[in-house]
This record gives C-alpha cells, structure tokens and sequence, in this order.
C-alpha cells in the first residue's frame, strides 16, 4: 500500500467523520428548536383559550379549571423533554414560569373587570414563559461560543472510536488483499 493511497483514504474518512458530526449537531439544534416552537405554539393557544370570551360566559368554572390546568401539565411535559440533559437553573427559571402561570385563577366568574384582569395577568404570564423558552434556545443553540477541540472529541468519543477502528479495519483488509499477490 502506497503512502499517497493510505494519506488519500485517511483524509476521506477524516472529512466523512467531520461532516458526520456536523449533520448530527444540526439535526440536534433543529429538533431543539421544532420542540420550542411546539411550545411557544402550546402558550399562544392556552393564551388565546383563556382570553375567549364565550369560555368565560358558557364554561362553569371546574370545567374551566380542569382544562386550564390539563393544558398547563402538557406543557410543562413538553418543556421538560425540550430540558432533559441540561442543567439546573434552566430547570429552575422554566419551572418558576410555569408556576406563574398556574397560580392564575381562571375560575372566576365574578365580573368583566376580574375577566380582564385574569387574561391580562396570564398574557403577562405567557410572554415571560416565552421568554424563558427563547432565552434557554439561545443559550443552548445559537450563542454557543466556538468549542475547543478537546470538547468536540470528548463529546463525540464513541463517532471518533467508530471512525479509528473502522480506517484501521480498512487499512488491514486493504494491506492484506494487495500484498498478497
């Protein structure tokens, strides 16, 4: 086996292997973001649910209240599947959001005055869990400071494994069938 062939076939699988890592972060940095949007989608609605005034004035309020709070659970579940592998304080900003926003009451009936309070706090509410998501999706996506290579590897140890031992595999088959004959 030449030198040249041996350079050409290492430099190949180099480039396969590094754009192999690059397609995996993108694919990870996109699925983060379609499971933002989903929730930033899931808020508005849940925004849009409560400020619907034939709920108000049909809806009796166990009824209202069951719903609400069913709406903020699955949001909740999303939002913990969007964290998971991340650290605590994202956990504990997104959760104090979502406390927010449970501690609104949208039982009450009493008056168009409290009606309007109660959509103006949960908007409030809202804007400030959608901030929360924003500013999480920024942090772990899109300010991501350039990482050295030592992080790069350790984070990809098993790919750079794989990618050893298959050139090492490559080079014995390759030696191996050309320096029988």
């Amino acid at each position: 086996m030449e030198a040249s062939d041996l350079l050409t076939l290492s430099l190949t699988i180099v480039g396969w292997l590094l754009l192999l890592i690059f397609h995996n972060s993108n694919l990870k940095r996109a699925e983060i973001a379609r499971k933002k949007d989903k929730i930033i989608i899931d808020i508005e609605d849940l925004s849009t649910w409560v400020c619907n005034e034939y709920i108000h004035n049909t809806f009796p309020p166990e009824l209202k209240e069951t719903i609400f709070s069913s709406k903020i659970t699955h949001i909740e579940r999303r939002a913990n599947v969007l964290l998971s592998n991340n650290k605590e304080k994202d956990y504990e900003d997104i959760n104090s959001a979502i406390v927010a926003i449970r501690e609104i009451d949208v039982a009450e009936n009493s008056s168009e005055a409290s009606i309007k309070t109660i959509q103006a706090n949960l908007i409030e509410a809202c804007d400030d869990f959608i901030d929360v998501i924003e500013n999480y999706y920024e942090n772990s996506c899109v300010s991501k400071e350039s990482k050295s290579l030592l992080s790069i590897i350790r984070q990809n140890y098993d790919v750079l494994g794989g990618a050893a031992f298959a050139i090492f595999i490559l080079v014995v088959i390759y030696d191996f069938l050309f320096d029988v004959y």
